[in-house]
């Protein structure tokens, strides 16, 4: 008995131990200091709209993580298609945390990365290019493997033919780099003076991964033509263009004002505009007005004034790949009209808006800024 009597006091002292234990040995588990690690994390679809073209999705994305795990701050800082950027964003708000510890206890963080959505197939390229170069051509732009697209940027309908609904077509040559940038970009043919612009804008814009000759990045020479019709197979025209179309079209158009608004909207990604070739060690300027939707996609862009109708385009090409916080008034989203300046330095061949957008008057759009093609 007096044995039993001496092992009961040892064994409750052992099985209170062993949760004080237990815990001791989960905090010396548990770092002190972390990064956020994430548990929830799921990849945007692809956009319909870009089924028809063969282009891997990427975006950048730049956001904070609270203290609990939860997204916040969220942006994106480049994408290889504008229309891949709102899927990311989507999914992204969804994303979960372990949060970042210091000193024991849960922080906030901040955190870039890029994500990818898959290339779908079977697909078409965006335009032709020749698995073989042309035999005539320079050594220099005769490749073993042809160039493929890095980043899609969209050609912009100019604004007065598409309100009135007219069509028109393009084409250009242009040379590929061994860096995989546009070089002696030419308008070819135009069936008007703007289409050529629309469509060299765009394609100064592209970027590529290099052809290759002998193994190491090569030039290449290509051509690409371009239909513009509001009912086109490349959906050159949105559903959410037609349907600012039919507002813009009514007897009082519902189009509100930035001023207006509760708030300006908050920029998600705005990718500066690519210096026009044409006006290289040129300085410029240009105003352009486009309309944010009530998801805050640009659409719409209208050349204002222009330096040169170059600089107007280049800017006008870049808008459209630029994305908002939703407009709001009263509560509720809405569909903004908004206008900026943009500035070319020759010392920065990438310039920012340096001008906040200030009000327009939606009721009284001015023409669009028009010029002969380039030579």
């Amino acid at each position: 008995m007096p044995l039993v009597l001496r092992c009961v006091p040892l064994l409750l002292v052992a099985a209170l131990a062993a949760p004080a234990l237990s815990a001791q040995s989960k905090a010396a588990a548990a770092p002190a200091n972390r990064e956020a690690v994430p548990f929830q994390q799921s990849r945007p679809a692809y956009p319909e709209s870009l089924r028809t073209y063969r282009i891997r999705g990427e975006v950048r994305l730049a956001y904070d993580i609270d203290a609990e795990g939860y997204v916040q701050n969220l942006r994106a800082t480049y994408a290889t298609h504008p229309d891949f950027l709102q899927p990311a964003l989507d999914v992204a708000k969804g994303w979960r945390f372990r949060p970042a510890r210091k000193d024991g206890k849960p922080v906030s963080s901040s955190r870039e990365e890029s994500v990818f959505t898959d290339v779908l197939t079977p697909g078409l390229e965006a335009f032709e290019i020749p698995a073989v170069a042309v035999k005539d051509l320079p050594e220099s732009l005769r490749y073993d493997r042809p160039p493929s697209i890095r980043t899609l940027v969209p050609v912009v309908y100019p604004y007065e033919q598409l309100l009135a609904n007219k069509r028109g077509a393009a084409q250009v040559a242009l040379i590929i780099a061994p860096d995989g940038l546009t070089r002696e970009l030419r308008v070819r043919a135009a069936s008007e003076p703007a289409f050529g612009l629309a469509l060299a804008a765009a394609m100064e814009a592209w970027e590529f991964e290099p052809a290759v000759k002998n193994g190491a990045p090569s030039g290449a020479i290509l051509t690409r033509g371009q239909e513009f019709k509001v009912d086109g197979e490349d959906r050159l025209v949105s559903d959410g263009t037609r349907r600012l179309l039919r507002i813009l079209s009514s007897e009082n158009p519902a189009i509100v004002d930035l001023s207006a608004l509760d708030a300006s909207p908050e920029p998600l990604e705005r990718v500066p505009p690519v210096f026009p070739q044409k006006h290289a060690g040129k300085d410029g300027t240009t105003e352009v007005e486009f309309i944010i939707d009530r998801e805050g996609v640009v659409h719409l862009p209208r050349i204002v004034s222009a330096s040169e109708p170059e600089f107007g385009w280049s800017a006008a090409t870049a808008v459209v790949r630029w994305r908002f916080a939703p407009p709001i008034k009263a509560g509720e989203p809405v569909d903004a009209r908004v206008r900026v300046q943009l500035d070319f330095r020759a010392a920065e061949p990438a310039p920012a808006a340096e001008t906040p957008p200030t009000p327009t008057d939606p009721s009284s759009p001015a023409p669009a800024a028009g010029s002969p093609p380039p030579a």
